[in-house]
């Protein structure tokens, strides 16, 4: 096991040049509103140490559960209060250098719009996108994959106003199985940048960077939708393939919603299929999973929505619940790869993925609120029988899973 790793704090983060007229944060989108949640916020954590894995996969996922960071509790490893600037965040030795730490990162309780930025120490120069948006009053929680330095030491540059932050690790990836790019920047419709100028409905195409190789079985992007006129959603999938019918970003008008999405390229290129809005569309790249990975892709498929009792009880769901995957996870697949997504909820609360059968863990995946959809990307570990279990806390809210993959070992 690596030396405890420790954190500098000379290493400033220059600041981001500021968007166009009509923008409120430097260099970022902002406002991913969700409605601050009623106490807890976000789901509290028991610990702050890592609890690694029983065994040690070298080419899979390895699920390490830790809550990192609370600033509205804790200031163990950044003051206590809300924050601003780089702030840093030392993962524990139990996940390895060169590896991608799997992070569930929750900015909230801001007055004003801001961003989070995730990224490993030293990186210079400071990356052009952005993980997390939020805005006043909201909470808003976006999965993050980063790639772990030597020292473990990762940077969160907050930016614009003040807001807390709780950070929650779930586990790490080998580099055999991910590859960490940026993040950088590939479309923004409020720029021209990869896509049309102005707000977008209808289909579009995101070509590839060369630095992600034409042998890459998935790419990992976070889309952002942004000044929407309309309710809708974004689904991301193979260029030239067929629209799935699942979605993997939902949008309402006047906020900003981001989430991660790891999807199957085709000829270097990912088509979105926008409904609704029309809404600005950026979209920023944070890696890839190079030919062989345990990574496994799968047609988009809905396997649970409570709504119409698939896979679920019907109506809205409250405590744990328990889903069954199906044939196409095999029996030997270590993680299964879901959008978890909370809708029409009568107030505020939290949604925790965990193995089937398992203790609920003490960190979060989903943070909802009355109003609008909130979905986020999970990395789960699969439990006995093949099942992967959901905990919603709080007011209560309709569940929709989306399946889209597995790590095989």
């Amino acid at each position: 096991m690596m030396s405890t790793r420790r954190c500098a704090a000379r290493f400033r983060v220059r600041p981001l040049a500021a968007l166009a007229a009509g923008a409120t944060a430097a260099g970022m989108l902002v406002a991913a509103p969700t409605a601050a949640l009623a106490a807890p916020a976000v789901a509290h954590a028991a610990h702050t140490t890592a609890q690694a894995a029983a065994a040690t996969s070298p080419t899979g996922f390895n699920p390490v559960t830790a809550r990192l960071v609370d600033t509205r509790i804790d200031g163990t490893q950044v003051p206590k209060g809300q924050v601003q600037g780089a702030v840093f965040v030392t993962l524990p030795s139990s996940v390895p250098t060169g590896t991608t730490a799997v992070l569930n990162v929750t900015a909230l309780g801001a007055a004003g719009p801001g961003f989070v930025a995730v990224f490993p120490a030293g990186t210079t120069p400071a990356p052009t996108s952005s993980n997390v948006n939020y805005s006043a009053g909201t909470t808003q929680p976006d999965a993050v994959l980063v790639n772990t330095p030597a020292d473990g030491r990762i940077v969160l540059n907050v930016g614009g106003a003040k807001a807390d932050l709780v950070v929650d690790l779930t586990g790490y990836l080998p580099a055999s199985a991910f590859t960490a790019v940026g993040p950088t920047r590939l479309a923004d419709s409020r720029s021209n940048v990869g896509l049309p100028k102005g707000p977008l409905t209808g289909h579009e195409t995101i070509t590839l960077p060369s630095s992600v190789p034409s042998t890459a079985g998935l790419v990992a992007l976070t889309l952002t939708a942004t000044g929407a006129q309309h309710p809708g959603n974004i689904v991301a999938y193979p260029s030239g393939g067929t629209v799935p019918g699942t979605s993997n970003l939902n949008f309402s008008p006047g906020i900003t919603q981001a989430n991660l999405v790891l999807v199957k390229p085709a000829g270097g290129k990912v088509d979105l299929q926008i409904s609704g809005g029309p809404t600005q569309v950026v979209v920023d790249l944070s890696g890839f999973t190079p030919a062989g990975s345990s990574v496994i892709s799968l047609d988009p498929k809905r396997i649970a929505d409570s709504r119409s009792g698939t896979g679920l009880p019907k109506g809205l769901v409250t405590g744990a619940v328990t889903i069954t995957l199906p044939s196409s996870v095999p029996s030997t697949a270590s993680a299964a790869l879901i959008n978890v997504t909370a809708a029409s909820a009568v107030g505020s609360g939290f949604v925790v993925a965990y193995p089937g059968g398992s203790k609920q863990p003490g960190t979060s995946n989903v943070n909802y609120s009355k109003g609008h959809d909130d979905a986020n990307l999970v990395l789960v570990p699969i439990g006995p029988n093949n099942t992967v279990s959901l905990f919603v806390g709080g007011a209560g809210a309709q569940l929709i899973v989306d399946l889209s993959g597995y790590v095989s070992q």
